[in-house]
């Protein structure tokens, strides 16, 4: 198992930072995958993950309980627009 540190930034049409708004990631992996605890985004709209998982993992990226960004690699860092 490999640790990942996820930041995830959520901003509004507008560009600004959305604050409050409910993220999570599903994580695939064989034997272990599930959702993590929804996190919500603070006053500069970042939410940060710490997740354990294997070589091969993928994810996707919730918001608001609507898929942001399809099952695919972890990446360290996703930016979503509202």
């Amino acid at each position: 198992m490999a640790k990942r540190y996820i930041a995830v930034l959520i901003l509004g049409s507008d560009g600004r930072p959305a604050k409050d708004v409910r993220v999570s990631f599903e994580i695939h992996q064989f034997m272990a995958g599930g959702f993590t605890p929804d996190q919500r985004t603070n006053s500069n709209g970042e939410a940060h993950f710490e997740v354990d998982t294997d070589a091969g993992a993928e994810c996707t990226l919730y918001v608001n309980g609507q898929v942001a960004v399809k099952r695919g690699g972890f990446q360290g860092q996703y930016k979503v627009y509202l």
